[in-house]
């Protein structure tokens, strides 16, 4: 028995201690010093051993103990350590795993020492009353001859009794059962997300191509974080929730609550503030983060046709996170969506990605980002290429097929939103400088830049929007012998989109169709500022792979969108309004007096419809965006409190029965 919880105990620290050590080992191949201090205390710790065994020899009592000392000691490391592990769960409600790994090394490593001192020293007592028994009986044993016919007496001792192997195995089981419990069971028993369910709906519903319809339904959404488009409608995040809405109906189809837990924003401001909500490119699933400790979250993936939990994976509040239709890059590791279990880690030769992640990242957790966070293609993900110095609203991405990181296709001059100069990519296609205007558009950026040197220099007569072209990342890194250039984009089968001078990511995103900036300052000048002035461009739709002029784009992609005021009897009022481009009716949501604004400010014209940007909804209390089975209007009830964002209070109007 004693033999077997010894070798169970050395079986469960080893099993406890790999974990912790893969977890901790750049540490360790980091830190000489560290190394250093290991070896010392490893010296150390087999001195005092040495110690100790000298020392039980001397009386039982005293073995009795130090064995007690140990477990003691022991007991209070895990009590520790435990406490720990309570406090980030209730502060985070992510249990922190390797804490109770640590806990169950503890233990198995207290155990093995208690259980070896008490062996040593049974050993020691043992031998000692061996030599002062007689040798008379040792010699009459010696004498003593072999029965014939039967096994040596010798091969008979050394088989062990039947009750001896019950024995050994019970005591092996003991300690591996119990560290097990303690790794698993604390994490396994606690519940700290409340998910509802629902069945896939019988049919996926289409993002309406037109800003039309009826009013469906209304709903008022308390504490809201981000509002996203799903595959079956819309997706609602609040404080601590992530909410599935039947677009027909505006019912709560499915759950997701976190009582208690901080969501960390996994991109830069979108509709109300921040973005906390990504999805793949076909909507099928949504990925969120939610603070954990110290630098790391925990990336949450949601299917958003029904709800469930598909992966949790532990990340870095500093990584780039983006979604293909079936794979998540995680910083530099990417994972499946439907299981969560680890894919590939991006090879990195030339060692130039090793400056993108934190010195301080640890075992599955990676710090590194690569340029772009957000929707990828349906297939491919995409690198921001580092060492391009781009001039203007655009720059080189470097393409990567989800299922194979070594097979990499380089494209140039790809277009970038000027306010942040990040890519936008919608249902898997973006936009790019055709080879015509990638020339002209370096020449004018080297004038302009030249021309701002001198003080009489005319900038307004350099060109600032060039010709450009929507193209298919996925078909371009699939497409053989394709280094992703303008010119050998053909195989791809570019749509021209006519002149812009880049790309409006939020507009994009919240329409499902790529928009052009016609005309804004994409030198060194370009900033928010330049590109809410800019006037939209032309719109590529990926449903139809056409490109359509703004003026005969009927969705929201070039609409006007705010609040036309009437005075009636002294009265003021007016409604919220969506003006399709191409000059149909579009949406009329009639409003309370006073509802969204000071009847003072309604009339001086400050939330008179226009095109929509980023900061549509702070500064007109309306904005609107597509889902699959309506139109969304997302109305800010005035607040006199003069709070700033995001706001407490929105009301989601849908509209449906608009032609998809």
């Amino acid at each position: 028995a004693s033999t077997g919880f010894l070798l169970g105990s050395l079986a469960a620290l080893l099993v406890t201690a790999v974990p912790i050590i893969w977890r901790h080992r750049s540490v360790f191949e980091a830190s000489l010093n560290g190394m250093i201090q290991i070896a010392w205390l490893a010296v150390a710790g087999l001195v005092l051993l040495w110690m100790l065994v000298a020392m039980v020899r001397l009386s039982r009592v005293f073995t009795l103990c130090v064995c007690a000392a140990l477990l003691a000691g022991t007991g209070l490391l895990i009590v520790r350590t435990l406490r720990h592990w309570w406090g980030i769960y209730r502060a985070t409600t992510v249990p922190p795993h390797h804490l109770t790994t640590t806990a169950a090394a503890y233990l198995a490593g207290g155990l093995l020492a208690a259980c070896a001192l008490h062996m040593i020293s049974a050993a020691y007592r043992w031998r000692t009353g061996r030599a002062s028994g007689s040798t008379a009986r040792r010699a009459a044993r010696r004498s003593r001859p072999a029965a014939s016919g039967r096994l040596p007496h010798r091969l008979l001792r050394a088989v062990p009794a039947p009750r001896a192997l019950v024995a050994g195995v019970v005591g092996f089981l003991v300690p591996v059962l119990a560290c097990t419990g303690l790794a698993v069971l604390p994490s396994a028993l606690v519940r700290p997300a409340i998910s509802t369910t629902a069945p896939a709906p019988a049919a996926i519903p289409a993002r309406p191509r037109a800003a039309a319809g009826e009013l469906a339904w209304t709903r008022l959404v308390e504490d809201p974080l981000d509002v996203v488009a799903g595959e079956a409608g819309p997706v609602v995040v609040q404080s601590g929730a992530v909410r599935g809405l039947d677009p027909a109906t505006g019912a709560v189809r499915w759950s997701y609550e976190r009582p208690g837990a901080t969501l960390a924003a996994v991109d830069r401001a979108e509709l109300l503030g921040q973005r906390y909500l990504i999805t793949s490119p076909n909507g099928r699933y949504a990925a969120m983060r939610i603070d954990a400790s110290w630098q790391w979250v925990l990336t949450v993936v949601l299917d958003t046709r029904t709800g469930e939990v598909t992966a949790e994976h532990p990340s870095h509040e500093d990584a780039s996170l983006q979604l293909t239709d079936t794979a998540a890059l995680d910083g530099d590791r990417a994972f499946s969506l439907t299981d969560g279990h680890d894919l590939w880690t991006l090879p990195d030769p030339d060692g130039e990605r090793t400056s993108l992640r934190n010195a301080r990242d640890e075992g599955p957790v990676s710090s590194a980002d690569l340029g772009h966070t957000g929707q990828a293609g349906h297939s491919t993900f995409m690198i921001r290429a580092w060492a391009a110095e781009p001039r203007g609203s655009w720059n080189d991405l470097i393409l990567i097929p989800d299922s194979d990181p070594t097979a990499t296709t380089r494209i140039d001059h790809v277009l970038t939103d000027p306010t942040d100069g990040r890519f936008a990519v919608v249902d898997g296609w973006t936009a790019q400088l055709t080879e015509e205007g990638a020339r002209a558009a370096e020449a004018d950026i080297a004038a302009l830049e030249e021309a701002r040197g001198k003080p009489d220099a005319d900038t307004d007569a350099i060109a600032q929007s060039w010709q450009t072209q929507a193209i298919d990342i996925d078909a371009l890194a699939a497409a053989p012998d394709g280094d992703g250039s303008a010119a050998s984009a053909a195989p791809a089968q570019p749509v021209p989109m006519g002149v812009g001078s880049g790309i409006d990511r939020w507009i994009s995103l919240i329409s499902g169709e790529l928009r052009l900036l016609a005309k804004g300052r994409s030198g060194s000048g370009a900033g928010a500022a330049g590109a809410r002035s800019a006037p939209a461009g032309a719109v590529f739709d990926p449903a139809t792979r056409s490109a359509l002029a703004p003026d005969a784009d009927p969705g929201l992609a070039s609409a006007r969108v705010g609040i036309e005021t009437a005075v009636q009897s002294g009265n003021t009022g007016g409604s919220a309004v969506v003006r399709p481009g191409d000059g149909s009716a579009g949406i009329i949501m009639p409003i309370d007096d006073g509802s969204l604004a000071r009847p003072s400010e309604m009339l001086d014209g400050g939330y008179r419809p226009a095109q929509q940007s980023r900061v549509t909804l702070e500064s007109s209390n309306v904005a609107a965006m597509s889902v699959p089975g309506a139109i969304l209007l997302i109305l800010t009830p005035f607040d006199d409190s003069g709070l700033s964002r995001p706001p407490s209070l929105i009301r989601l109007c849908a509209f449906t029965g608009a032609p998809s």
